[in-house]
């Protein structure tokens, strides 16, 4: 008798009973029902702190603009205004300035699924979200690099609604802090797209193993700026950009892409996430960059004291939003 296939689908039980633990490699919703940990490392009360910064990137559907806006990809609020995406999310046909962000799309605590996405044989059950229409838009790209390189973008954005530069949300966000520490387990939050319809689903999490650190670039097989996680499930469609914490619950990658077979000794279920340590390492002399080496030593992007980027023509405001439920 073979080896089961861990990347089966189980026939659906008639109801999917809440499991304690979502195991390792397996995603589940942040606030499902029953759960008290994601992996061994995290506790449920830590994610669901790290997943109240978790955004995603919306936009005018470029294809057919008369129908309901993208859902495209995952991103992290680092700051009051300042996200964090993959810089292939924010490159795949939106107009300038046309970024949108959503915050608190996740299911509430009283509609939120139970158990792991492998238990169901198709789409989650419906659930309630807290937030549904974007709240924040891009005011301007302050960093981006390139997939083939440091995958990611860095966006000021400004929210809509912010009477006295007041935000209501359902929930605050707490900010992350960055880290410089990859740990052997690793936490996954975004918002995944599983049947590739650019209709990102609410907010889950995932905790996982550490297969290779440091790994080439998952796009040109070349560098070491990158990590690879090893998951129960092949398509990351949507985590793009989906904040990476270790053990500390410090943020220490963004999701890229998988390798699929073209890097000897990779698998497709190992996704690779960007290092944000090695951004820092690669642009903190550069003088067109650097906030990523600000938000690691000070918790604050827009703090450049002494950077060349601390006096430039136009300087970046700082921030003032401030936000409440």
């Amino acid at each position: 008798m073979g080896k089961p296939n861990i990347f089966s689908r189980p026939s659906t039980p008639p109801v999917v009973s809440p499991v304690p633990v979502c195991k390792l490699g397996e995603r589940c919703h942040v606030n499902g029902r029953g759960l008290n940990m994601f992996g061994t490392k995290f506790p449920s009360a830590l994610v669901q702190r790290l997943a109240s910064c978790s955004i995603q990137l919306t936009g005018k559907n470029f294809n057919d603009p008369s129908k309901p806006d993208l859902r495209v990809a995952s991103g992290v609020l680092i700051a009051p205004e300042v996200a964090l995406f993959a810089a292939h999310s924010v490159s795949q046909g939106f107009s300038a300035g046309g970024l949108q962000i959503l915050m608190s799309f996740e299911c509430s605590a009283a509609t939120a699924p139970p158990g792991m996405f492998s238990q169901y044989q198709g789409p989650w059950p419906p659930c309630t979200p807290l937030a549904t229409a974007f709240q924040a838009v891009e005011v301007k790209t302050l960093e981006v690099d390139s997939s083939a390189d440091l995958d990611y973008a860095m966006v000021r954005i400004k929210w809509l609604n912010a009477p006295g530069n007041v935000v209501t949300l359902p929930r605050v966000p707490v900010f992350p802090k960055m880290g410089t520490n990859i740990t052997k387990e690793l936490l996954l939050i975004g918002h995944p797209d599983e049947f590739s319809t650019n209709q990102g689903e609410p907010t889950q999490a995932c905790a996982f193993k550490l297969f290779k650190n440091p790994g080439p670039n998952p796009q040109t097989g070349t560098g070491d700026t990158y990590a690879y996680g090893e998951f129960n499930f092949r398509r990351g469609n949507g985590f793009s950009g989906g904040g990476v914490f270790n053990e500390q619950g410090e943020l220490v990658g963004l999701l890229s892409g998988t390798p699929g077979s073209t890097i000897a000794g990779l698998n497709s279920n190992n996704f690779a996430f960007l290092n944000l340590n090695r951004v820092v390492t690669n642009t903190t002399n550069d003088p067109r960059r650097g906030r990523m080496s600000a938000y690691l030593n000070t918790g604050n992007p827009l703090l450049l004291s002494g950077h060349p980027l601390a006096n430039p023509k136009v300087p970046d405001p700082p921030s003032v939003t401030t936000f409440k439920t």
